[in-house]
């Protein structure tokens, strides 16, 4: 009797920490629509999604708290994101701070945006390769 509880105990385990596992999420590539308080998640080097679909006026909230956050430059800018041919967009239609130098924002903070306008926004990291996300406003 003593060897059989001693032989489950493990499997116990290893099924507790597997089903413990199964909430936890890595990067995925859907999209999220909606009406009040979209949100862009970000790990320490990627976009929890890569796509966002939102209406005009609507605010964005941009959590850099997932897994920790990271240091990231945003801003709409052709490329992907990064090392490389990469640039940030100087004006647009888009919010006024992810233009120019971008916006600058550290593991741990939240911050909201709003797309005033319709239209479809390549957002881009300076600093994280292929850290890109496509904000499509309606």
């Amino acid at each position: 009797m003593k060897k059989l509880v001693f032989g489950f105990i493990p499997l116990l385990l290893i099924f507790t920490l597997a089903l413990a596992g199964c909430g936890k999420g890595g990067a995925s590539s859907g999209t999220t629509t909606g009406g009040s308080g979209d949100t862009i998640g970000m790990t320490g080097t990627n976009f929890s999604q890569h796509s966002l679909t939102v209406n005009a006026n609507t605010p964005v909230h941009l959590d850099n708290t997932v897994n920790g956050g990271g240091f990231h430059i945003l801003c709409v800018g052709t490329g992907n994101g990064g090392e490389g041919p990469s640039s940030c967009a100087q004006s647009g239609d888009g919010p006024s701070k992810l233009y120019g130098s971008g916006l600058t924002i550290t593991g741990g903070q939240k911050q909201d945006i709003t797309f005033p306008k319709a239209g479809t926004y390549h957002i881009i990291c300076t600093v994280h390769p292929n850290m890109v996300i496509e904000v499509t406003v309606k």
